[in-house]
């Protein structure tokens, strides 16, 4: 992956950079798939 430098006085760029941490750390598509068999599940709890 490219890394761009962007400077400080930038916004835009600073938000992308921003946005791209983001992804890499936290989007559904780069994570693992959670075993949903082992969730627990309550009866009780409205969702």
């Amino acid at each position: 992956m490219q890394t761009l430098s962007v400077d400080s006085t930038d916004s835009v760029g600073v938000m992308l950079e921003r946005l791209s941490t983001l992804w890499h750390t936290r989007a559904a598509v780069n994570s693992e798939m959670p075993n949903y068999d082992e969730l627990a599940f309550d009866p009780d709890r409205n969702d």
